[in-house]
């Protein structure tokens, strides 16, 4: 619980919808009479929770991030009632760290509880001392706890007179309370019949109906189109076939081989009989010469619609943000139930708010009293959910920060505890500045500044060259090509095409981009498509390891990272003018 005090515990707010009672045990008189309500709205709720994904993934959703809080014994503040972090006690937290079974039950148990408040509205939790034969059982799967806890469904638990009797999640066998046994009943009170159960799934019991109507109909429109491929309808005086009279069955009624043959289609849609039409003999009188009668309904396209809308109503009645069920939220499938902190306030804090006041008060206090505890109003059971609670990149804000000039590089590398060390020298960060320049505007590559800083040190101007001007570079880097030896010219060249060559193949890492440049020579993509500056040197591993000496004493790596920072073609005059000027 260590971990608990340091972090910043998430500010908990009372719940007012919930409760929980103990059914109490009154000896010879047996056990207390369980609240009677109505009982068949649970099942169809329960019905529903099997037969719609949609709900059924919602629910889990929710039930599986709040099995992810931590619940701790933690000190009440006396002016607000709100925890302010973990109870030093060790008795308090010993009580504590048996509530639900234990750290290895604790999470599928408050899982099945946020499950079952979110479909029923009710559910039970039994604490019962396992017999000694259960403990040695236990004890073989890690489970060294005395007490038994259950989570049972309402519709798990019945009475009968003076009993109670339940059946086991694990065994499915009923089993029969006794005396010593507890029975914790956890409900979200109905407004109006505050003894009763509510859920959010009750009123959304008409639009799930709606979604299995729906569903049905438009399952029932596809069988229609596999029952046959129709009847084909001909002249009874057509025969296209000789056959022998004398072998000749029995002809079968027509309603025996329509059904038949819609049998066939249901079993093996997919076989070529089912493809087939039943062909049917008529007196030619009754029969428009040749036609063919299909069986088959077309899809309604309002059905799906209905259906549509349907489960947008769902997802807009349940306790749960809208985009979870639209698959638009960011926590999509298992996310490793990483949630912003306004959906876990608005949505996940009051159901485990719910869990822990109704276990602090049927359970966790009475337990405190048995031990000896004294002030036990000083304390409370609370859940900590900072493990669900995404946090922000820290990046993304410390990149904010320097962008907005809030803050200094070197205060930024401290955000983000990196080592002094490996901050860039200041040539470094002109390179990269000049890089993000060049690269997002490759007309400032005729900078003669930033040119200099790429390392293209040519003496241009900044200006766009005259007609004459032109000339005369174009003389220069012919006289350069001249000066330059042209075998090491020759080679060096090569090498950079091939180095480019690497470097577009590379690029190519999409099926879409394979696609769209698949006329563009690979030497030449990086001036179609300008490649992350950040993955220049993964781009170019490797492509001089046969020149090794050659390209380090020519510098090709810092010339061919110039080409893709700033997309210039790649030509003989341009690297001999390199070359001139190392």
């Amino acid at each position: 619980m260590a971990s608990l005090r340091k972090a910043k515990p998430v500010q908990r707010r009372r719940s007012l919808v919930s409760s929980a009672a103990l059914i109490s045990f009154n000896g010879a008189q047996g056990w207390a009479p369980l609240p009677v309500g109505d009982r068949r709205w649970q099942m169809e709720a329960w019905r529903q929770f099997d037969i719609c994904g949609e709900l059924n993934y919602g629910v889990t959703w929710k039930g599986n991030a709040c099995g992810q809080a931590t619940l701790y014994a933690a000190t009440i503040d006396p002016d607000t009632g709100r925890p302010t972090g973990a109870a030093e006690n060790q008795d308090v937290q010993d009580v504590a760290n048996a509530v639900l079974g234990g750290p290895i039950r604790r999470s599928q148990n408050v899982t099945l509880m946020v499950k079952n408040l979110e479909v029923a509205g009710e559910v039970y939790v039994i604490v019962r001392q396992r017999a000694p034969e259960e403990l040695a059982a236990a004890a073989e799967r890690g489970d060294d706890a005395v007490d038994e806890w259950l989570v049972i469904s309402t519709t798990q638990l019945m009475q009968s007179g003076k009993s109670i009797e339940f059946v086991h999640p694990d065994t499915g066998q009923p089993v029969t309370l006794v005396e010593g046994n507890k029975v914790i009943r956890v409900w979200t009170r109905h407004p109006q019949l505050q003894y009763c159960a509510d859920s959010p799934v009750r009123s959304l019991l008409p639009t799930l109906r709606e979604i299995e109507k729906s569903s049905q109909n438009i399952a029932a429109r596809l069988d229609s189109r596999l029952v046959g491929a129709g009847v084909f309808v001909i002249p009874q005086e057509a025969d296209f076939q000789d056959r022998d009279d004398s072998e000749a069955e029995e002809t079968a009624s027509f309603m025996t081989s329509l059904a038949e043959s819609m049998r066939r289609s249901l079993q093996e849609p997919g076989s070529a009989a089912a493809q087939v039409p039943l062909v049917v003999e008529v007196p030619s009188e009754f029969a428009d010469a040749f036609k063919l009668i299909k069986f088959d309904s077309e899809l309604n396209k309002e059905v799906t619609e209905l259906r549509e809308k349907a489960i947008g109503r769902v997802a807009g009645g349940l306790n749960l943000p809208r985009e979870v069920l639209e698959g638009m939220g960011d926590s999509n499938h298992w996310s490793a139930w990483q949630v912003a902190e306004e959906t876990y306030r608005t949505h996940l804090l009051p159901a485990l708010d719910a869990i822990a006041d109704a276990l602090t008060s049927a359970y966790f206090y009475p337990m405190l009293r048995h031990v000896g505890i004294d002030d036990v109003g000083s304390y409370m059971l609370a859940f900590d959910g900072s493990t669900i609670i995404s946090q922000p990149d820290p990046l993304e804000r410390v990149i904010e920060l320097l962008d907005r000039g809030l803050i200094t590089p070197e205060a930024a590398l401290i955000m983000l505890s990196v080592p002094a060390e490996y901050a860039p020298s200041d040539e470094e960060r002109r390179v990269a500045l000049a890089t993000r320049l060049v690269t997002g505007a490759p007309s400032l590559f005729e900078q003669e500044v930033l040119r200099r800083v790429l390392g293209f040190d040519t003496g241009t101007t900044a200006a766009p060259p005259t007609p004459e001007q032109a000339a005369v570079t174009a003389g220069a880097r012919r006289l350069a090509i001249e000066r330059a030896p042209q075998a090491e010219l020759q080679v060096a060249s090569l090498a950079v095409l091939h180095a480019l060559e690497r470097a577009g193949n590379r690029m190519l890492n999409t099926r879409r981009l394979k696609d769209e440049y698949a006329d563009v020579p690979a030497a030449q993509l990086y001036t179609r498509v300008r490649p992350d500056p950040d993955r220049h040197t993964g781009l170019l591993e490797g492509a001089w390891r046969h020149i090794p000496e050659l390209s380090a004493r020519l510098r090709l790596d810092d010339y061919t990272n110039g080409l893709l920072a700033t997309g210039t073609p790649h030509s003989d005059g341009l690297l001999a003018e390199w070359m001139g000027s190392l």
